[in-house]
């Protein structure tokens, strides 16, 4: 009976030491293997006038965390609540490699009031860079409402967006008056044109750009002050004033 009582306690005794090695083994494996997972490496594209020191705090802020745990709508979430980014796309590529795609707001033109002078991307969101330099200026002589960020007047809002066209990099200026008539000015030459109402198009621009190249191909040294561009499809031809 006394060998039984020391055979049971030899057991619990390696019992014991057997747990106390194996936890110890499923820990040092558990922190081997979560180590493994900590973002090592964050790659970033699409990034340019967004990627400022608040930007590099959020990114930094997830370095050495972990990517099994990772919350990536809480991740999107941030990037796009800066003024620059317009959409932020996360991956997790395993193991430790974080990747980051931004599509940001370009700026598209600036916009000119009274007393103010925006930056504005192509859906009248104002971005707090810097105006000077970047082409069209757009001057207006009415009021601009303003919903937050964003441009609220739907006239001008569709202006702005028309500047995607490919021909607008031709373009210098546009002045819209109270009345919400038009004019623009082609990058090389003085006259204006002008276009009533209609919103600037591809269409409109191309008018104009033909005849500013009659006008440079004729030698035409008395310029019109300013040209009137029928919005009718059927004509192409600019009326001087």
């Amino acid at each position: 009976m006394h060998l039984k009582h020391k055979l049971s306690a030899l057991f619990i005794l390696l019992l014991i030491t057997f747990s106390i090695v194996l936890h110890q083994g499923v820990f040092e494996l558990l922190d081997k293997y979560s180590s493994a997972f900590m973002i090592k490496n964050i790659a970033i594209s699409g990034a340019g006038i967004s990627k400022d020191v608040q930007f590099n705090t959020i990114v930094d802020s997830y370095r050495n965390t972990s990517i099994n745990t990772l919350n990536l709508q809480d991740l999107k979430y941030e990037l796009e609540s800066l003024e620059l980014v317009k959409e932020a796309k996360i991956f997790k590529n395993y193991p430790n490699i974080l990747k980051i795609e931004i599509i940001e707001r370009t700026p598209i033109a600036q916009l000119k009031t009274a007393n103010t002078v925006f930056t504005v991307d192509k859906e009248g969101v104002i971005i707090p860079i810097n105006p000077s330099g970047i082409s069209p200026e757009i001057s207006v002589s009415f009021g601009v409402a303003i919903n937050g960020k964003q441009i609220a007047d739907e006239y001008l809002l569709q202006m702005i967006s028309a500047l995607t066209s490919t021909n607008t990099v031709s373009i210098e200026s546009i002045r819209i008056n109270k009345n919400r008539e038009t004019y623009f000015r082609l990058k090389g030459l003085k006259s204006e044109f002008y276009i009533d109402k209609t919103i600037l198009t591809e269409e409109l621009i191309e008018k104009a750009m033909r005849i500013a190249k009659t006008i440079e191909e004729n030698n035409i040294t008395k310029l019109p002050k300013s040209v009137d561009i029928y919005s009718d499809k059927n004509s192409a031809v600019g009326i001087y004033n």
